[in-house]
């Protein structure tokens, strides 16, 4: 698991709940924009692929708690299609 480091602080880690389009928007912006001071953990998704196009899928939607607990997330995003 990657941790990025802001300001000496430790950053946010951010777990994406979906892994649409909307999901991968935000995981880019957090990806790019240092300046947020959050670092992505992966993904969690109902979708029978383990790895749609690059992205850490961590489990299914359902594993959330176990998922949280496991990678010390600090915020999970619902990503939702439109």
């Amino acid at each position: 698991m990657r941790v990025k480091r802001f300001n000496q602080f430790r950053s946010r880690i951010v777990l994406i709940l979906g892994a649409c389009a909307a999901g991968k928007k935000l995981a880019e912006q957090i990806e790019t924009q240092a300046d947020l001071g959050l670092a992505l953990a992966g993904f969690l998704d109902d979708c029978d692929e383990q790895s749609r196009e690059g992205l850490v899928i961590l489990g299914k939607t359902s594993q959330v708690r176990e998922m949280v607990q496991q990678h010390c997330i600090d915020d999970v995003v619902v990503a939702l299609p439109r």
